[in-house]
């Protein structure tokens, strides 16, 4: 689930009020179990590109694509980082929400996640040495805060549940249902630009597209298949156009 998206409607942004905030926390916590993931947060980006400045997610482009095919809007993929990139930093789901229940969200919870969803960005940047216009005026030292504030706001422990006859580990938190998500989310961020696998990030110069990937295969250059299709559209476009002025 993606934060900003698009679709043919237009395009959607999840954090434009304290409602929207609060269905996207009980639609990603509640649908996916006990987290939710840096990539859920940094969703953003309307194909195009001009109607979604700096900050505003670390993925998204095109028809709210998120990695595979279906989701809201057609293509789907999560963090301006896709799905996959969240997955494979090995923390999604170590703290979160379990059912939605978010529990109190007010205006103060709006505005953490609108910063921690630029920080997002900002570090995405960064990493990847993002030259694309949406990628602009990033903020390092502010990014870096951003994100370490928001980890700090919880603590969590482990604990012990009997499920179905088995011993399961869980993380408590005697923390408010939406902090914890932030915190998680903040959290994976730490993880991936701070592991080993920040190395393999990219930026998709896909026409359109402000989506981030991970590079987990020597000739996949874009995030998704659909901006592959795309670019290949794109090339043919030229080719014909250039025949028919040439």
């Amino acid at each position: 689930m993606n934060t900003i998206w698009a679709d043919r409607s237009g395009v959607h942004d999840d954090l434009s009020s304290v409602d929207g905030l609060v269905a996207w926390l009980r639609g990603a916590g509640g649908a996916e179990g006990d987290g939710v993931a840096t990539a859920d947060l940094a969703g953003g980006g309307a194909e195009g590109g001009g109607g979604v400045g700096r900050g505003d997610g670390v993925d998204g482009g095109g028809e709210a694509r998120r990695v595979g095919e279906g989701g809201r809007g057609g293509e789907a993929s999560r963090v301006g980082l896709a799905r996959d990139t969240a997955e494979e930093t090995g923390v999604a789901g170590e703290t979160g929400v379990a059912g939605g229940d978010v529990g109190h969200v007010g205006e103060c919870d709006l505005e953490a996640f609108r910063g921690l969803r630029r920080a997002l960005r900002d570090l995405a940047g960064v990493v990847t040495e993002d030259t694309r216009d949406v990628s602009g005026d990033r903020d390092l030292a502010r990014a870096v805060a951003e994100v370490n504030a928001a980890v700090r706001q919880t603590a969590a422990w482990p604990q012990l549940e009997v499920v179905g006859g088995e011993l399961v580990r869980r993380t408590a938190s005697a923390a408010p249902g939406v902090v914890r998500v932030l915190a998680a989310i903040a959290a994976e961020g730490v993880e991936l630009f701070g592991g080993e696998r920040r190395s393999l990030l990219r930026a998709c110069y896909a026409p359109g597209c402000v989506l981030y990937f991970v590079k987990d295969h020597p000739r996949r250059e874009w995030c998704s298949p659909g901006c592959g299709n795309r670019v290949r559209a794109a090339r043919h476009y030229r080719r014909v156009t250039s025949r028919e002025h040439g």
